[in-house]
């Protein structure tokens, strides 16, 4: 990262059709965009085809519906989200990682990025995230990003996820996403986008929320992004 200052967006749409200019364009630096969602969208991970009752369903709701390049579980993104997309050249320290490592110090950025204003977070054990996940798939949400656990990805002082991630790898280099939740989620727009039932939720509190200012958590992102990558090694995971 050699700039203090990430690109702004307002809009899931916004954030995929940013993320294809800059690859268009070629990519010959880093590139940071945070997306402060102005509405509610679902976004699914690349082997999720939402099926058309869902796409009637958001329609109706005014919610939009896209697909992600990378995998993972689908999230309901909206004012209650902040969305980080970090596109790295292949030969970024960063990418070159592997995508384990990458995955962990991307979320390591974050934590530093959070402590820096004073909010408390940290990556989630092994175990912790054994158990969430296997709870997330006998209640059937598996299928919902902020039910499981992985990688970098955070928790609050309460063990509540807070923040998820996923990445996408190309010749180019590698995007990593990311979505850090600022307050509760409306989990009922999302199971009647998806599931056409109404009142829903997950079945346990799986997600917090740290109540950041998005322009203010912007540029201690690019510090703790650049000592992260000044730090990676390059032993492929």
């Amino acid at each position: 990262m050699n700039r203090n200052e990430p690109e702004f967006l307002v809009s899931a749409q916004a954030e995929q059709e940013w993320i294809a200019r800059c690859l268009e364009a070629g990519l010959e630096r880093p590139r940071l965009a945070l997306v402060h969602y102005e509405g509610p969208a679902v976004i699914y991970g690349r082997s999720t085809m939402p099926a058309a009752p869902a796409l009637e369903r958001a329609r109706e709701a005014g919610c939009s519906v896209l697909q992600r390049h990378s995998g993972g579980g689908a999230v309901l993104a909206g004012p209650w989200m902040l969305g980080a997309a970090l596109l790295l050249p292949a030969a970024s320290p960063l990418a070159a990682a592997g995508i384990v490592a990458a995955f962990r110090q991307f979320g390591a950025a974050w934590a530093q990025a959070l402590e820096s204003l004073g909010f408390a977070s940290r990556e989630a054990g092994p175990a912790e995230a054994a158990l969430q996940n296997r709870l997330a798939a006998e209640l059937g949400v598996n299928w919902v990003c902020f039910s499981g656990l992985s990688h970098g990805e955070l928790v609050d002082d309460a063990g509540r996820k807070v923040l998820g991630l996923a990445q996408w790898r190309g010749k180019w280099g590698v995007l990593l996403s990311a979505g850090l939740l600022l307050r509760p989620v409306p989990w009922d727009l999302l199971g009647w986008v998806h599931l056409g039932s109404r009142p829903w939720s997950p079945g346990y509190p799986t997600s917090g929320g740290i109540d950041v200012d998005p322009p203010a958590l912007g540029p201690e992102l690019v510090r703790a992004l650049q000592a992260t990558s000044a730090a990676a090694p390059r032993t492929k995971v």
